[in-house]
């Protein structure tokens, strides 16, 4: 009896000495990034198509939007968005979208997959058809002023003029 006491003494110890755990783990991850807020104009002359020069009749047009050769504006900003939050892993991005009032889609993460998604769902004109470049720089500085990142900065994608009267 004294030896398998001292036995199972001495797996206890082994045992204190790994020091076994249970719990969630926690990861920090830190990085010099600045915050971004993108402000994407969804007026409905977004869904306009710049025909790209070489197109000279309406079928090879066709074939190329059919092909996703040419794309509306709006889905080109959303394509050149896509590639500038993909090469910004370390800042932390918002989106703004704006017709003819601002709708914050989503506030400065640094979960870019969640704010790609969020950007693949928009649409032009689902918000309205006129273009208000007031609203969203306002909504954008307001987000951006109690940041306490270094750098911020507002991206403005748009294709027109403003056309709402500030009230």
């Amino acid at each position: 009896i004294p030896f398998l006491l001292y036995a199972l003494g001495g797996v206890m110890i082994v045992l204190a000495l790994a020091a076994p755990r249970e719990g969630t783990e926690q990861i920090r991850r830190r990085a010099n990034g600045i915050d971004i807020i993108i402000a994407i104009d969804l007026s409905g002359s977004m869904r306009a198509i710049d025909v790209p020069a070489g197109y000279r009749t309406e079928a090879e047009l066709s074939a190329a939007l059919a092909r996703g050769q040419v794309k509306d504006r709006i889905g080109t900003a959303k394509e050149e968005i896509a590639k500038f939050i993909e090469a910004r892993p370390n800042d932390r991005i918002g989106l703004v979208a704006f017709a003819p009032m601002p709708y914050m889609v989503c506030p400065p993460t640094l979960d870019h997959p969640w704010l790609l998604a969020n950007l693949a769902r928009l649409e032009s004109g689902v918000i309205g058809d006129a273009t208000g470049i007031a609203g969203p720089i306002t909504s954008a500085v307001q987000r951006l002023k109690d940041s306490d990142s270094k750098r911020r900065v507002i991206v403005l994608f748009t294709d027109g003029v403003n056309n709402v009267n500030a009230k």
